[in-house]
């Protein structure tokens, strides 16, 4: 009988994989609107309140945003 393919990936593959499948604009994601909404009453509350995203799993580029 057949042996079923199996296929390895390491970390870097994988990075490439996910960027090439996912359009480049969506990263970082912005928070949706049910949770901008809270994170803006906590602004309101705390001005120096601040959200930060980070461009994929690797957590290497950081994007920091106020909100106020």
């Amino acid at each position: 009988p057949k042996r079923p393919r199996t296929f390895s990936f390491d970390e870097v593959a994988v990075e490439e994989m996910m960027r090439a499948s996912a359009p480049p604009d969506r990263n970082p994601l912005a928070p949706c609107g049910a949770c901008k909404e809270w994170l803006v009453k906590i602004a309101e509350a705390n001005p120096s309140f601040r959200v930060v995203t980070f461009e994929n799993s690797r957590c290497r580029n950081v994007y920091i945003n106020q909100l106020m």
